[in-house]
């Protein structure tokens, strides 16, 4: 069945995504147990072995893995090109994936497994990039999602990179830009790039496809993505010449908030008033997706002596209230 570019013939077998999809709990559960052993201590500091390693087991472990698995899905609905990988290459990736996260989270606790994370989570992401980039540079149809997808798998390219060249620090003291400035280009592109563009490009059709609102405008499906390639790019820059990162951080995060703002309005303007779990699913996330953007714009322009205890507490407590006005 074609409509529109889009063809439900050639979507994988079930086993494909759901290896995926049933790896991903396991990273949960292992992160959640490390939440539970490093207790109140894990807050101390972004830097600390168990902050880094719990990052990294829901970052890739959990949500690349969902993410992976997804896209082997939505492929030939989307695109009308599926996501071709013979089954012996598809377990290999897969068990990279898997053996070099953990490995990775290892090596943050001082054991000598950075080696193995940098050859398994090279060759697995490097070829998954590949893969898809490759399908959708020769077969890919859907324009209006054909692009943001492609954005989304090179900025996954660039994640993994910038994370190779973070281990390859560990490894043999090559760090080619100084401070903390390719840490925090490597964890925005991966938040704002890989994950942000993916659900952008993927919402852009789903949501009027499977909830019956109207469509997103042409002109915002181009300016979105755009746009946060923008504000990337500017954080490359910032990042290579030691320059500051807010302004180009601010502008990502204001593209996140206008996002998220078109994507409740699309929803409310939907046919189909009943009750929807999948809706308020989208709901709440792009709620969440405003707070957060509304707190990366705001927390470094609050004095540092408020950001104390105190300052949490109030946090908490507007948040705790917001919470209660949105349900």
């Amino acid at each position: 069945m074609r409509l529109t570019g889009l063809n439900f013939d050639d979507i994988p077998q079930l086993d494909v995504p759901l290896r995926f999809y049933l790896t991903a709990p396991l990273f949960a559960v292992i992160a959640s147990l490390m939440l539970i052993w490093q207790g109140d201590a894990i807050w101390l500091g972004r830097w600390l072995p168990a902050s880094l390693a719990i990052t990294h087991l829901v970052a890739i472990g959990m949500m690349a893995m969902i993410m992976i698995g997804s896209l082997f899905q939505i492929m030939p609905v989307l695109c009308g090109a599926p996501i071709t990988i013979p089954p012996i290459p598809l377990f290999l990736m897969q068990a990279s994936l898997i053996l070099g996260t953990l490995a990775l989270s290892a090596g943050f606790f001082g054991l000598p497994t950075f080696s193995a994370s940098f050859v398994l989570l090279g060759l697995s992401l490097g070829y998954f990039v590949i893969s898809l980039l490759g399908v959708l540079l020769r077969k890919a149809g859907g324009q209006q999602t054909r692009g943001p997808i492609m954005l989304a798998g090179l900025a996954l390219a660039v994640v993994v990179l910038a994370g190779l060249l973070l281990l390859a620090g560990y490894l043999w003291g090559y760090f080619p830009f100084a401070g903390k400035s390719l840490t925090n280009f490597h964890a925005s592109t991966g938040i704002f790039g890989w994950v942000l563009l993916l659900i952008m490009a993927v919402s852009f059709q789903v949501i009027p496809m499977f909830h019956v609102t109207p469509e997103f405008p042409r002109h915002w499906r181009i300016a979105l993505p755009g746009l946060l390639v923008v504000g990337l790019a500017s954080l490359a820059v910032a990042s290579v010449f030691q320059l500051s990162l807010y302004y180009s951080t601010a502008l990502i995060a204001a593209v996140g908030i206008l996002y998220a703002v078109i994507g409740l309005h699309r929803l409310r303007q939907r046919k189909r008033k009943l009750p929807d779990t999948v809706v308020s699913y989208w709901q709440w996330a792009y709620s969440c997706l405003i707070c957060g953007c509304v707190l990366v714009i705001s927390m470094p322009l609050i004095p540092f002596h408020l950001q104390g205890r105190a300052g949490q507490r109030s946090l908490l407590r507007l948040l705790s209230a917001w919470d209660l006005s949105l349900g």
